[in-house]
């Protein structure tokens, strides 16, 4: 793929990045794979946690294994469009794929944050698009991505191996949310005036009052 684009395919890659094959699920997502899961901790003894948590920790990796060209893909494919609202529309959508399979996000929400805030600082957008974009990103740091089985744990007052559950998530940190505030507060301020046109005496205010006195 050539360093730049040529703007007339920016459609074409912008549909190609849209209908791009999604990530691969998280082991432990989904309640069928649960229902696995449970299963294969039935009987159990707390000196098998060891086994079984190396046995999800592989299948962890193979699976993010998997995912590696996919998301490569997806990333190559967005760094060649355009930065506009609708290449961002379609990196939050894919960063929510991300979220939902509990695939990586880090890189993309790193990209996509400075690509925005950059883009809101020289594209000098008009509110209702900035506002628009806000909402977007407001969205998605806000959503809560499904629960998964993280990892199977001993437990003691019932004597049995359970699954400790998580959440995921498109971020550990504050970066959208910070971003979104920062495209709202945008979005509400006024337009920048033009500077006004100075008369072509060139004479200051200062000087025109001293002529005025000497008068």
């Amino acid at each position: 793929m050539p360093d730049t684009l040529d703007p007339q395919l920016s459609g074409e890659l912008l549909a190609a990045y849209r209908a791009s094959p999604g990530p691969a699920p998280r082991p432990g997502i989904g309640q069928q794979d649960q229902q696995k899961l449970n299963v294969a901790v039935q009987g159990k003894k707390e000196s098998d946690v060891s086994d079984l948590k190396a046995a999800i920790g592989d299948a962890v990796s193979r699976v993010a294994q998997e995912n590696a060209p996919i998301l490569g893909y997806r990333d190559e494919l967005y760094k060649k469009l355009p930065k506009t609202p609708e290449t961002f529309a379609a990196a939050v959508d894919d960063l929510t794929q991300r979220m939902n399979a509990a695939a990586e996000t880090k890189d993309l929400v790193k990209s996509l944050a400075a690509d925005i805030r950059n883009w809101a600082a020289t594209a000098n957008p008009p509110p209702d698009v900035l506002s628009r974009v806000a909402r977007g990103v407001r969205a998605l740091a806000d959503a809560k991505g499904p629960q998964y089985y993280d990892e199977p744990y001993w437990y003691e007052r019932g004597h049995v191996l359970k699954w400790r559950s998580a959440h995921a998530a498109v971020e550990t940190g504050h970066t959208l949310k910070d971003l979104a505030v920062y495209l709202e507060e945008q979005s509400q301020q006024p337009p920048i005036a033009s500077a006004p046109t100075m008369p072509n005496d060139s004479a200051g205010p200062h000087d025109s009052k001293k002529k005025s006195k000497s008068k």
